[in-house]
């Protein structure tokens, strides 16, 4: 099958061989388990804030958050009040 210009519309595959498949998966691979560290770790930052900072602050449990960018203070969205105590 041709289109309007004369070229063919039949796509052709070109194989990778068995080493470069195997390099692409383990670079692959490699990416997976960065993204689980980065999981890991963002997870870790959320319970020290929920277990440490929000209790020093007296901030309740239930209470949204938003943790600011150069992690420098915590604003809570809405309006929303809590006790909080600054040292």
């Amino acid at each position: 099958m041709k289109n309007p210009q004369g070229k063919s519309l039949t796509e052709k595959k070109y194989f990778l061989d068995k080493t470069e498949t195997v390099n692409i998966n383990s670079r692959q691979e490699l990416i997976k388990q960065y993204q689980y560290l980065i999981h890991v770790i963002n997870m870790d930052i959320q319970s020290y804030v929920h277990f440490q900072i929000l209790k020093r602050l007296s901030i309740p449990e239930d209470k949204n958050y938003i943790l600011s960018q150069d992690n420098t203070f915590i604003t809570l969205p809405g309006g929303e009040d809590a006790s909080t105590t600054k040292e």
